[in-house]
């Protein structure tokens, strides 16, 4: 691997990782109310929960593409 394919890998790391780190800030407000209450039906917290972790899948799926193409 050169220098360059390696700033490129950990760049991509970087961004989706923080990426990442939004969506779980993101989603600890969606699952507090304005007041700073947490969400207490099921339905609402479920479904932000999901969304977040499609979100977190979809980067690490990033993660995985972008380190198998260093190997090809």
């Amino acid at each position: 691997m050169t220098t360059e394919q390696e700033n490129e890998l950990a760049r991509q790391y970087s961004l989706a990782t923080q990426r990442m780190h939004d969506v779980v800030n993101e989603l600890y407000e969606a699952i507090h109310t304005d007041k700073g209450r947490p969400r207490i039906y099921p339905s609402q917290v479920g479904e932000q929960l999901n969304k977040a972790l499609k979100s977190i899948t979809e980067e690490g799926n990033g993660i995985r593409e972008a380190v198998r193409q260093i190997h090809e």
